[in-house]
């Protein structure tokens, strides 16, 4: 009788060192964890479930497993926390058989890999800071220039452009605050807040007064002719409805005083004072330069006389007004504002001293300097005040007039000690290099 052949003859021992090397590579798995490397045979009849010692002795090592890659294990399977909406967990005993430090390093990695946190590479942010910081610093160097009494060109002409900078602080800020690099965004918010600083005045009202019931008043126009290439129909129309009493009339050509009789100036006042625009033939002298100046009132005045010594025509008078007597000094600054003529500064400061000898003075024109420039500043605060200035406008922009958001205040109308002002308003003009100023000047009570 032949000898029955057991169909599932035991395993081989596997070598000691192959059997550490196992057990080594499945410590991490839970009791009941599927064998990644290979099923386990199926068990004999009447046998008991084989133990995990058992299952592992079983087991052929590494180098002896089939060709086809052993199915990966995804530690997710084991972790509630990191597979929520992505797979069905594992059950409490097998997540309780994983290490509370496994399980926490598994749930950071796979935060990690579901929302990666972009950080710039550190080479590329030190970068970033050091752009920004340059920035800054040219921003708070251009603020700085409304400190500077100088009449250099470049400086003034920063000067003139210094709001610009707070448009330009803005993006600096927020980059500087967004990436934490404090240095540039305070240096960015300095050189912002540096040129209204110095101009915080001129937004509030004073110091003079606006109180103007049972008083005189005086209204005064300016405007720049830009060498005649300004409508002269428009300054006629707009002198006619804003009811002016004076006109003053810079960068004027002899064409254009034609023009400005043709359109019924004349009609409308009493006399005329034009200078520098034509000679005593009326030849046009200031042909394509535009540099004359002119005063059209509807009060004779008397006293009229041109300046000698500044760089352009300036002309002096003294207006009747009821009972009063004030003398005017109509004024222009060579240049445009971004390139104004040399000693302008020097011009500026002579004003006060070239006004007629009354009580009541007005200085009226283009100066071409504005609140940021210091030799202005020096000029409002010394027994003359900015009628803009009194009524809480004097940043009242006039310089460009296309410009639907004007950025100088140019035009000026400097009113004496005891002189107010009601009302402040600009007025476009067709071809005009600037916005026509309209100042409504208050005189003191009528006395003898």
């Amino acid at each position: 009788m032949a000898e029955a052949v057991d169909p599932f003859p035991p395993t081989p021992e596997p070598s000691r060192r192959r059997r550490a090397h196992r057990d080594r590579s499945l410590d991490w798995l839970p009791d009941d964890a599927p064998n990644p490397q290979v099923s386990p045979p199926p068990p004999r009849a009447n046998q008991e479930p084989m133990s995990r010692r058992a299952r592992r002795a079983a087991t052929p090592p590494r180098d002896e497993a089939p060709a086809t890659p052993p199915p990966s294990i995804d530690l997710r399977a084991f972790d509630p926390a990191s597979a929520a909406g992505q797979r069905e967990p594992a059950s409490a005993a097998q997540a309780d058989t994983i290490p509370p430090q496994r399980r926490s390093r598994a749930r950071d990695r796979d935060r990690q890999l579901a929302q990666p946190e972009l950080r710039p590479a550190p080479r590329a942010s030190a970068r970033m800071a050091q752009i920004l910081t340059v920035a800054a610093a040219l921003l708070l160097a251009w603020s700085l220039t409304c400190l500077l009494d100088v009449e250099q060109r470049v400086i003034t002409a920063a000067a003139t452009l210094s709001p610009a900078i707070t448009v330009l602080a803005v993006p600096i800020v927020a980059l500087g605050v967004g990436r934490r690099r404090p240095i540039p965004a305070a240096l960015a918010i300095l050189a912002a807040a540096l040129p209204w600083v110095l101009v915080a005045g001129y937004a509030a009202a004073g110091p003079g007064t606006t109180i103007a019931a049972g008083r005189p008043t005086l209204r005064i126009m300016t405007v720049d002719a830009a060498g005649g290439a300004a409508e002269a129909a428009d300054v006629a129309a707009v002198s006619r409805s804003a009811g002016v009493d004076v006109l003053v009339v810079t960068g004027l050509s002899g064409v254009f005083a034609h023009d400005l009789t043709v359109a019924g100036l004349n009609g409308m006042v009493a006399q005329q004072v034009v200078t520098g625009g034509s000679d005593g033939a009326g030849n046009d002298t200031a042909k394509g330069t535009g540099g004359g100046i002119g005063i059209w009132s509807k009060a004779t005045m008397s006293d009229v006389a041109d300046l000698p010594g500044f760089g352009m025509p300036t002309v002096r008078g003294v207006l009747p007004a009821g009972s009063r007597r004030v003398g005017i000094v109509a004024a222009q600054i060579g240049g445009s504002p971004l390139a104004l003529a040399d000693n302008w500064s020097t011009d500026l400061a002579r004003l006060p001293g070239a006004a007629p000898a009354v009580e009541d003075r007005v200085i009226v024109g283009d100066l071409g300097a504005t609140p940021w420039h210091p030799a202005f500043r020096r000029l409002a605060s010394h027994g003359w005040h900015d009628a803009a200035d009194i009524v809480g406008r004097g940043l009242r922009p006039t310089w460009p007039a296309w410009s639907p958001m004007p950025i100088a205040p140019v035009d000026h109308v400097l009113v004496s000690d005891g002189l107010g002002v009601s009302s402040v308003e600009t007025a476009t003009v067709e071809g005009a290099r600037n916005r026509a100023l309209i100042v409504t000047v208050v005189l003191p009570a009528n006395r003898d």
